[in-house]
């Protein structure tokens, strides 16, 4: 049994050293290498830097990390599918649960095992799904165009938080929530209850977003470039790094000491079975 154990907790201190080692410190890098600019003087020293290069002022003029602050705007800004919220990001789940016969084994006093059933309610994922949308930034100065696909995105608000669980004498086979809508099947396979959650990023919110600018076709814009990716959050930067560096601290003390403790108990396990 220790040295059960003792190997999860290995397991735990291997996994967050690699949260560690592949994500809480790159992210750390990339916050603190990104400085936060103007965008007014940004769009203005990309005219200038432009202008001096002449023919050779295309494609692939600027190619930077930065961080920008300010109010969001999209010119087709979508509507979350629960919820109903224009935004620029959305991110949905729709989990059931259910009854399900579940067969299991018992051994008596003496040896015999029979074969048992059993209800248990269990949960699975009934629909799920997120997207995003290009959007401006307004700092005041001017505005920027950040085409989020394939990024990180932080400081959710919540809109959608429900359970329902009136469907065992339902009528009809589905049910509707917000723009979207889910067969509920029949009899017993009906599920108990549904539960809806939705989390935003809305236009309402100022926005900080981290990643590279670049210069594609004329047009300036923050977007995915090679491995980096774009970090938008309703936090801003310093919250950011203060953040991620207690996650740091809480994942090195957490490598450590799991990974001591579990060595231990397996050695203390594995000398109590010889």
């Amino acid at each position: 049994m220790l040295t059960l154990v003792g190997v999860v907790l290995v397991i735990i201190a291997i996994v967050c050293a690699c949260m560690l080692v592949f994500s809480s410190k790159p992210k750390l890098e990339k916050l603190l290498a990104s400085s936060r600019v103007s965008i007014g003087d940004t769009l203005k020293a990309y005219q200038e830097t432009k202008a001096s290069l002449g023919d050779m002022g295309k494609e692939g003029v600027v190619s930077e990390d930065m961080t920008i602050m300010g109010k969001p705007r999209c010119e087709s800004p979508l509507t979350s599918p629960l919820g109903q919220k224009e935004c620029l990001y959305y991110s949905y789940r729709v989990t059931e649960k259910h009854k399900e016969r579940e067969t299991y084994y018992e051994t008596d006093s003496n040896g015999n095992r029979r074969e048992r059933t059993r209800m248990v309610t269990k949960t699975s994922t009934l629909d799920e799904g997120s997207n995003s949308t290009r959007f401006f930034v307004d700092d005041g100065t001017g505005e920027m165009l950040v085409d989020p696909q394939g990024g990180k995105f932080e400081g959710l608000v919540k809109t959608v938080d429900r359970t329902d669980s009136q469907f065992s004498n339902a009528s009809g086979p589905s049910v509707s929530f917000g723009g979207l809508s889910f067969n509920l099947g029949s009899g017993s396979s009906r599920p108990e209850s549904l539960h809806y959650e939705e989390e935003i990023i809305g236009l309402d919110r100022r926005v900080t977003v981290v990643g590279t600018l670049c210069d594609k076709m004329g047009d300036l814009l923050i977007e995915q470039y090679k491995d980096s990716h774009v970090l938008v959050s309703t936090k801003s930067q310093d919250e950011m790094i203060a953040e991620t560096k207690s996650s740091i601290q809480t994942q090195k003390i957490c490598a450590i000491a799991c990974g001591i403790i579990g060595i231990v108990l397996m050695i203390i396990g594995l000398a109590a079975d010889i």
